[in-house]
């Protein structure tokens, strides 16, 4: 590092008297940059954050840069959460897409986007349709190749959602460890949602920087490299996982503790959290986004519904007769017939979740963990009041399945919030300053059964409804889904010869899950990273079919599954290496028969970080994956804007309409918060109106976690189809944690509509 300058220690002098610790950030010009007057960036390769693996970025909105210029002369973008000025958007005109396909920023051709990262290469997440859309890269000012995004692409599986695709291409890898600028030059144009840095896959880096605590300076002079599972100065890793902690200690160096998950798997009422601490809470209506197949709208009773979150890998899937009123109005039930169930996917140790009974004694008659023997009946008191109710605790951490399902006539209790844990954070010593955090998965072990709902130990769960690259003719499942024959609630099938999948990851290998049918004469080639099971890189690894209820399929060591199937059920595919890397899984259909359903992909990887979105999230997609390095770090304000937490929603669905009498939500109404204890501003704004006869009504009030805040708003209609713009603004008391925010409607009597698209809902935490 650098000798300290004179502005650096006055700085020193300022935080002479800080007793709360602080990274300092110094500052460098972006490194081959085009931007005329560009602002100087965090210099990135002494900024004292652990790197390793893929780490996801989300662009998300963008404001104008001011006092910046394109080379003619252009406008210049930056995304609203880029703290670290890492990237620029150069544009003669930009737009921001919010539809059924999703948040978006489009760029026309003569664009351009800089990105500056510290790591080996860059992915790029984006929209995909039969268009052209290519892109030029220049990679530290030397002018690559021309990359096609999308052409002759299937778009019907992801579009139409209303949550972005975020399908993952590779635009540079292979670059030495270090600060870098790649720039990508739009030929058509493209629309993206985010990007992802790839980094080391080996060691964990540790980069040079200094930090503050109580008025003294810690100070690293060096990047130097250390294990990312093993080396810990505190606690024993387990085979099951555990949460690491880095911190820099107060001779300057850097280090790392580890807690191991339980040892022990509990169940129901033995279930132990003394060692888990919260990840993050799900209210059920999260999952959702305005579609009828999903949770965001479902009143009464409404048979199944899937949907999966932004990460890619929390889904709720519902089946046969779910209810959301069999025993309290703003609860997840299953109603009182056989067959019926609820399963959350997630990724943690533990689960709990906050439900009520009502006047009688309800439960789930059976609970099953990883498709598992039910681990027994889940009972709630006859009672008024909401209670947390203990699941399981001390699973190896990694993506998890739970069953709730009525075996016998008896009603279900109903569920507000699903609670999910994983391993506790292990104490730092006196005198350090933490930098970051990630939790390592329990080593992996390939499950007994392919069947649904069995998950193996040590993997990362991808569905088949988000990430993915189509192409050639695929067809998804349309809703209703079907949540009973699939995980995620959909398949995705070709019967066009030369139509692929393909999945980009960072991992050991993986495991695709598929569908076949009795009967289906099967013929589908696997690559990774374009080559054979058993050629090139992939010589060592290993491959293997297991299959469940099916038979006379065989999986050759090139990777060409064949075969007729005798019996229906699911399949996995698994390709399993020593070697830790950035991979692509291809999925070819040869010939015109019908290919296995594509269900999920299963990544077999050590390393995860939840990840939140904001602040100015849009339209509830708070929650992401990574699978690298979560950032702990905290700034001075003179160095960092801190950035409050915002989020909001705008009209997507054109023209909602109800005939509802009670309170339900309004289509795409609907955010979700994380918040740090603050009081939280919620305003709206509807246009809406009764298009039946005069003097029917359209009431509005917002819900905040089920439970209705405010006042009620509503208006009169004069006249049939009159509208009138209804609005509100108010505070409340918010507990620190995450939030789900809804707006709702009724009517008294006929249609209530609201026009177009025209609403909105913002909620802040003041």
């Amino acid at each position: 590092m650098a000798k300290i300058s004179v502005f650096d220690q006055d700085f020193d002098d300022a935080l002479s008297n800080r007793t709360d610790p602080i990274v300092y950030l110094p500052k460098v010009a972006a490194p081959f940059t085009t931007v005329v007057k560009r602002a100087l960036m965090t210099d990135l390769a002494n900024d004292l954050l652990p790197r390793f693996g893929v780490d996801r970025v989300m662009t998300q909105t963008t404001q104008e840069v001011q006092g910046e210029s394109g080379p003619a002369g252009e406008r210049v973008f930056k995304p609203i959460n880029d703290q670290h000025d890492a990237v620029r958007i150069v544009v003669g005109s930009i737009g921001l897409l919010n539809n059924s396909s999703g948040q978006q920023i489009f760029l026309d051709p003569s664009g351009f986007v800089e990105i500056s990262f510290y790591g080996t290469g860059l992915n790029l997440l984006h929209f995909t349709d039969t268009n052209a859309r290519s892109l030029t890269v220049t990679t530290d000012g030397v002018l690559g190749a021309t990359i096609t995004l999308s052409s002759a692409t299937n778009s019907t599986v992801l579009a139409g959602r209303n949550y972005s695709m975020s399908c993952v291409s590779n635009i540079v890898s292979g670059l030495a460890l270090g600060f870098h600028t790649v720039k990508l030059i739009v030929v058509n144009q493209i629309i993206f949602s985010g990007y992802e840095v790839l980094n080391t896959n080996s060691t964990l880096q540790l980069l040079p920087g200094r930090s503050y605590l109580g008025g003294k300076r810690l100070y690293k002079a060096a990047a130097s490299t250390d294990a990312y599972n093993s080396n810990f100065e505190s606690g024993t890793l387990g085979t099951k996982g555990g949460h690491v902690v880095v911190y820099q200690k107060s001779d300057g160096t850097v280090a790392k503790a580890v807690t191991p998950t339980n040892a022990s798997q509990a169940n129901l009422g033995s279930t132990n959290h003394t060692n888990e601490s919260l990840i993050r809470s799900y209210q059920w209506r999260e999952f959702g986004a305005g579609l009828s197949g999903d949770f965001s709208l479902a009143i009464g009773n409404f048979g199944s519904a899937a949907f999966t979150l932004d990460d890619g890998t929390t889904t709720l899937t519902a089946g046969a007769n779910a209810s959301t009123n069999a025993v309290q109005p703003e609860g997840l039930s299953a109603l009182n017939v056989s067959g019926t169930f609820i399963t959350l996917t997630f990724v943690g140790t533990g689960l709990d979740i906050i439900g009520q009974s009502d006047g009688a004694t309800r439960q789930f008659d059976s609970v099953q963990i990883d498709g598992g023997t039910s681990i027994g009946a889940l009972s709630m008191a006859a009672s008024a009041l909401t209670s947390v109710y203990k699941v399981v605790s001390g699973l190896p951490y990694g993506s998890h399945t739970v069953k709730f399902s009525q075996t016998s006539a008896t009603f279900s209790p109903a569920i507000y919030q699903f609670v999910i844990y994983g391993p506790a954070k292990p104490a730092i010593p006196s005198g350090a300053i933490e930098l970051a955090d990630y939790y390592l998965l329990g080593d992996y072990a390939i499950g007994s059964s392919s069947a649904i709902n069995f998950v193996s130990s040590g993997i990362i769960r991808k569905v088949s409804t988000r990430e993915q690259f189509y192409s050639g003719t695929w067809t998804i499942d349309v809703p209703p889904p079907n949540p009973s024959a699939f995980d995620n609630g959909y398949q995705v099938y070709t019967s066009t010869s030369t139509s692929f999948v393909e999945h980009t990851f960072l991992g050991f290998g993986c495991e695709f899950r598929g569908y076949v049918s009795n009967g289906h004469a099967v013929n589908m080639t696997f690559l990774m990273n374009g080559l054979a099971f058993d050629a090139g890189s992939n010589i060592g690894s290993t491959s293997s079919l297991l299959a469940t209820g099916v038979t006379g399929l065989s999986l050759s060591a090139a990777g060409v599954l064949t075969g007729t199937a005798a019996g229906s059920g699911e399949i996995i595919v698994r390709i399993f290496s020593s070697t830790f890397a950035i991979r692509k899984l291809r999925a070819t259909q040869n010939g015109a028969t019908i290919s296995p359903g594509f269900i999920s992909i299963d990544t077999i990887t050590p390393v995860h970080s939840p990840k939140i979105n904001q602040p100015g999230d849009l339209q509830n997609t708070l929650p992401i994956g990574s699978c690298a390095i979560g950032d702990s770090r905290k700034f001075s304000s003179t160095l960092v804007k801190t950035l409050a937490n915002w989020v909001q929603a705008i009209g997507v669905s054109v023209t909602p309409s109800t005939t509802s009498t009670v309170a339900i939500p309004m289509h795409d109404m609907s955010v979700t918060i994380k918040t740090s204890g603050n009081p939280i501003q919620i305003s709206y704004a509807a246009t809406v109106r009764n298009n039946t006869s005069a003097g029917n009504n359209v009431a509005l009030r917002v819900y905040v976690d089920g439970i209705a805040v405010g006042t009620q708003k509503y208006m009169d209609a004069p006249v049939a189809g009159y509208s009138i713009t209804v609005s509100d603004c108010f505070i409340i008391p918010c507990s620190a944690g995450v939030h789900k925010v809804d707006l709702y409607w009724y009517t008294n009597a006929g249609t209530a509509a609201s026009p177009s698209n025209q609403r909105s809902l913002t909620v802040t935490e003041i």
